[in-house]
């Protein structure tokens, strides 16, 4: 433990800095370890205070490493969510679970276990482009028929299409919504 975050833990007559939590000098300089200038403030809080400091020194935003940094980052953080948070969605949607099911089993919302489906499947290459166009206009005639709760004549006139082929679309297209699911 740092001097600042002892001095701090003595003054709050606590044993240690609470988990998801850091000490903050207020007026930036850490060796001011003055009470007065120590302050107690949640990770996230302190992240958005340096945020505008890059992490490596020496290399401004607008520098080429930087762009190269932050690509890497970028595509490691996606690949990690795509490998593992997707997948998992993905195989517990393969065992037959309805996405509300799904939702509740990954403690999420039942919108965001369907992205999480589609994202894994579109990553995989399973879904295709002309599919993917065709599963927004379902998920979009979905949205308004079961969610917003309108009739299919409002829904045509929304969509500026005839009642009947918006129908036969939506009941063509269920069948066929993700056949390797």
């Amino acid at each position: 433990m740092g001097e600042h975050a002892r001095s701090l833990c003595v003054l709050l007559n606590i044993d240690r800095v609470p988990n998801g939590f850091v000490v903050h000098h207020l007026d930036g300089n850490k060796k001011n370890n003055d009470i007065n200038n120590l302050s107690l403030m949640t990770i996230t809080a302190h992240n958005r205070i340096h945020s505008h400091v890059p992490w490596n020194s020496g290399i401004t935003k607008d520098d080429d490493r930087m762009k190269k940094l932050l690509d890497n980052a970028l595509k490691s953080r996606k690949g990690n969510y795509i490998n593992k948070k997707c997948k998992e969605a993905y195989e517990l949607k393969k065992q037959g679970l309805t996405y509300v099911d799904l939702a509740k089993k990954i403690n999420t919302t039942r919108e965001t276990a369907s992205r999480r489906v589609r994202d894994y499947l579109k990553h995989k290459g399973i879904i295709n482009p002309d599919f993917e166009k065709r599963l927004i206009k379902w998920e979009e005639i979905h949205k308004l028929r079961y969610i917003d709760r309108m009739k299919w004549s409002d829904i045509s006139i929304r969509l500026n299409d005839k009642k009947d082929s918006i129908r036969r679309f939506y009941k063509i297209f269920i069948n066929d919504k993700y056949p390797n699911v």
